[in-house]
């Protein structure tokens, strides 16, 4: 288990790329009011018992914790990885709709953090992230994480995005490219390698199912040419990554941001296409 210091670095990590931060000042104060006073309508008081382990610093303030964290730290880091904390321990046990709140909240602030709800056991918490792009975060990412639920996929594609923002592009692209096949995997029912899939020995068997899924024959290239792009997104991911030295890795950030956004838009496709009628 990790300690709060190596704990703490890794969320900090998330945040190191230098056209995110920081943020206004003006729209800190405004974020910080309005989180502050939602939480305390919310559950009220909070004790300073409750993160007197977590935190040692928490031993020696006189004010309750999230006065403290909201209005006696300077670092922008710091504050918002105590923020996560407090949220997720104090609203595990209450209904969803309040942690959507404190989404809604956070994603409408003029700061650069955007935050997502994912499962913990049977309840739920958040997590921050850098805010990049916001159309494509919030359909590709956002959207795409909360869509996957608890699951294996879903894990993977929250470590691909970690890895990438930890500048470890290389990994990122890695994950990306099994999160991908078990989406496949566990969408078409099919218990090969993702090439396998799209070019090789299952091909017949998932045009067959992919037809059934979009069954009117004016459609039929279409599906052809959703197989050719998926066959470039592994090409262009292989030939980077993954059957290159450490020291031959061509993947830059823009590639491999270019991987995300299309590893996203792969999966988005395929739980769009559940929406359609025979």
């Amino acid at each position: 288990m990790e300690t709060y210091m190596e704990d703490y670095n890794h969320f900090r990590a998330r945040f190191n790329i230098p056209a995110l931060v920081p943020n206004d000042e003006e729209e800190m104060d405004k974020f910080k009011k309005r989180i502050d006073t939602y939480i305390r309508n919310a559950v009220g008081y909070i004790s300073n018992y409750d993160y007197q382990v977590e935190f040692a610093d928490f031993d020696y303030i006189s004010r309750d914790p999230l006065e403290y964290v909201l209005y006696g730290l300077d670092d922008f880091y710091e504050v918002l990885y105590k923020l996560q904390y407090i949220i997720n321990l104090k609203f595990r046990s209450m209904r969803k709709t309040y942690i959507e709140k404190i989404k809604e909240i956070i994603n409408k602030s003029n700061i650069n953090v955007s935050c997502i709800i994912v499962p913990d056991g049977n309840s739920w918490k958040i997590e921050l992230h850098p805010r990049g792009d916001s159309v494509l975060d919030k359909a590709l990412v956002d959207d795409l994480c909360e869509n996957l639920g608890d699951t294996r996929p879903r894990d993977l594609f929250l470590q691909a995005v970690k890895a990438y923002q930890n500048g470890d592009f290389h990994h990122s692209a890695d994950i990306l490219r099994k999160t991908l096949e078990l989406v496949f995997k566990n969408y078409f029912a099919i218990n090969k390698s993702l090439e396998n899939i799209i070019i090789g020995e299952e091909k017949s068997e998932f045009l067959k199912k992919l037809a059934e899924i979009v069954p009117h024959p004016e459609h039929k290239n279409y599906i052809l040419k959703f197989c050719e792009l998926v066959d470039c997104y592994m090409k262009f991911n292989n030939n980077g990554i993954k059957h290159l030295s450490m020291n031959e890795k061509i993947l830059d950030e823009a590639s491999l941001e270019f991987i995300l956004y299309q590893t996203g838009s792969f999966i988005r496709f395929l739980d769009k296409l559940k929406e359609i009628k025979p």
